[in-house]
């Protein structure tokens, strides 16, 4: 408001002044607003990185938890079969000793 008094006020060369310095805030202010989106474009870009880097270290760190469930797994199979044929083994001997 202040600024429209001052243009009805001002005679034909002030009023270009004044337009011309509102002219030139406007536009630093549009340029420092066009640095600050570019600034933010670049974090959100880093911060994209980011995200996808760990989403690729947590999909590595379950794919190695799964092929280590597996080995378990193996090796549960080899104890079991291991267990079965020492059993078998047991019995054996206390079969024989019967005998004997």
């Amino acid at each position: 408001m202040e600024e429209s008094l001052k243009l009805t006020a001002s005679s034909g060369s002030e009023k270009e002044q004044l337009l011309a310095s509102q002219l030139s805030e406007e536009k630093n202010l549009s340029k420092h607003t066009l640095e600050e989106l570019k600034n933010e474009k670049k974090e959100t870009q880093r911060l994209k990185i980011q995200v996808e880097i760990i989403i690729k270290e947590k999909e590595g760190a379950l794919k190695l938890i799964e092929s280590k469930e597996i080995e378990i797994q193996k090796m549960q199979k080899i104890q079991t079969e291991q267990n079965d044929a020492l059993l078998g083994m047991k019995k054996s001997l206390e079969a024989a000793q019967l005998t004997i």
